[in-house]
């Protein structure tokens, strides 16, 4: 094949997949909302026009008659453990897992009223998160303790909270969301998760275009010269 169309063909390969890789692939990071409702009544919530976001100040409660489940005093909680994922005993690859993730239904109380919320249809990505213990983990090897990373999370009944939700189209207020109570931790818990995936989405995104810069732009193998049978005398 000539060595100029396929420097050509491969130019326009990569143009093809870099305008995908950085128009059409975007992965959700969301910024913080910047206009966000914050209503105090059910009547200022039932004004919002479709599709605004909105902010509620409340308390999370247990549905009355639920069967109990607890863990380190949550009742809504995420358990995040490292564990050893390697198969065999040629390395140790250490891996953060969700043990287990309890989203019941439960009553969102605020001066708006009562909700019901059902089970899991909210997220607990940006909920109080739980500190692990500073002793260590067997107590000195007497007796067995909780072992979680620093990213589980979770919420004590009654305890203040913020409800993010959103107007769906049919009018109806949707909560998606359960924040911390106060404002300023809320959106220090946001951006600590959101803002790790922006730099790992645009480090990916840009060694993938190194990779296919080089590739592109790589000069072609030179052809071993051709082996010249002289004739004898």
């Amino acid at each position: 094949m000539n060595p100029g169309f396929t420097r050509w063909l491969r130019l326009v390969l990569v143009g093809a997949v870099l305008w995908l890789l950085w128009m059409e692939w975007r992965p959700v990071v969301r910024p913080w909302p910047e206009e966000i409702a914050r209503p105090t009544s059910a009547e200022e919530l039932r004004r919002l026009p479709i599709g605004r976001d909105f902010l509620l100040s409340g308390r999370v409660e247990p549905l009355p008659g639920a069967p109990a489940r607890e863990w380190q005093g949550r009742f809504v909680f995420r358990h995040r453990q490292r564990q050893d994922q390697s198969a065999g005993a040629g390395g140790k690859h250490v891996r953060l897992v969700t043990v287990a993730e309890h989203r019941p239904a439960l009553l969102w109380e605020w001066t708006g009223g009562t909700w019901e919320l059902p089970a899991n249809s909210y997220t607990l990505d940006h909920a109080p998160r739980i500190k692990p213990r500073f002793w260590p983990r067997k107590w000195f090897w007497t007796t067995r303790v909780d072992d979680w990373d620093g990213s589980s999370s979770g919420f004590r009944r009654g305890e203040p909270a913020l409800a993010l939700g959103r107007m769906a189209s049919d009018g109806r207020p949707v909560i998606s969301e359960l924040l911390p109570g106060e404002m300023e931790q809320a959106i220090t818990q946001w951006q600590t998760v959101e803002r790790p995936r922006f730099w790992l989405i645009l480090a990916v995104k840009l060694v993938l275009t190194l990779g296919l810069l080089l590739w592109a732009f790589r000069r072609p193998a030179r052809m071993p010269p051709a082996n010249r049978s002289d004739g004898g005398d």
